[in-house]
């Protein structure tokens, strides 16, 4: 039954992506199973469909929420799903599964997976997504990132895509990034993306990073960037995080 089962739902989902009346037909075949996904055939037969209606990426607009998809992958460590997650991050229509195979991928150690965020780095449209994929390579600790990141922190008009790209050029925790750091926390417009980079220099340390932080407390007409900096600085004990 449930080997008849498994091929009437491929069959329906070759026909999904066309004819939006068919979806919720798929649904009843798949939703049922996350009632007993851990129990007997059941698991085996729930990875196997949702693995094949992930990867169709016909999950959008009809999925109840949270979607199965990502229902399927949180009950999955990162390391077993690598390839998914990079399938979905570059093919999927939905941001929000974008943005969820972004931090999964971020918190996987994996090199492939460092390639591919690096590629869609450049590639990526929404705001939100490619500031998770800047924040991923962060936790990566990918240094090939930085370039990247330092473009994006210079050229990029959104302060979401700066404050994430801060972020992450200091996780990287290189050095040679401090001059750009600076510049930033003495010339962003955006109060986040200067907090961020009071944070990340901060982080790095150095005479050049502590005199930038001493001058952002005393100038910067924010008064959270300049608690901050101060923090930064060392010159409080209370902790920046």
């Amino acid at each position: 039954m449930l080997w008849f089962q498994l091929q009437i739902t491929r069959a329906l989902a070759h026909y999904v992506r066309p004819n939006a009346r068919l979806r919720p037909v798929l649904h009843m075949w798949i939703l049922p199973g996350w009632k007993v996904f851990y129990t007997g055939f059941y698991k085996a037969y729930c990875v196997m469909v949702c693995r094949h209606y992930l990867r169709l990426g016909v999950c959008t607009d009809s999925c109840p929420r949270p979607s199965g998809c990502v229902l399927f992958l949180q009950h999955r460590d990162a390391d077993e799903d690598i390839d998914d997650l990079m399938y979905i991050l570059c093919t999927h229509e939905d941001a929000s599964m974008r943005n969820y195979a972004a931090l999964k991928l971020g918190q996987s150690r994996s090199e492939k997976a460092s390639d591919t965020l690096l590629g869609q780095l450049d590639l990526e449209e929404d705001r939100e997504v490619k500031s998770h994929i800047a924040f991923a390579l962060g936790a990566l600790h990918e240094e090939r990132a930085i370039k990247k990141l330092v473009s994006l922190l210079l050229n990029e008009e959104d302060p979401l895509v700066r404050e994430y790209s801060v972020i992450a050029l200091g996780n990287i925790g290189e050095r040679g990034v401090v001059d750009i750091l600076v510049q930033t926390l003495e010339t962003d417009p955006s109060k986040s993306v200067r907090v961020y980079a009071a944070i990340a220099l901060g982080k790095l340390g150095g005479s050049r990073a502590f005199r930038a932080l001493i001058c952002a407390m005393r100038e910067d007409y924010e008064g959270e960037v300049r608690n901050i900096a101060e923090k930064a600085a060392g010159l409080k004990k209370e902790s920046l995080f």
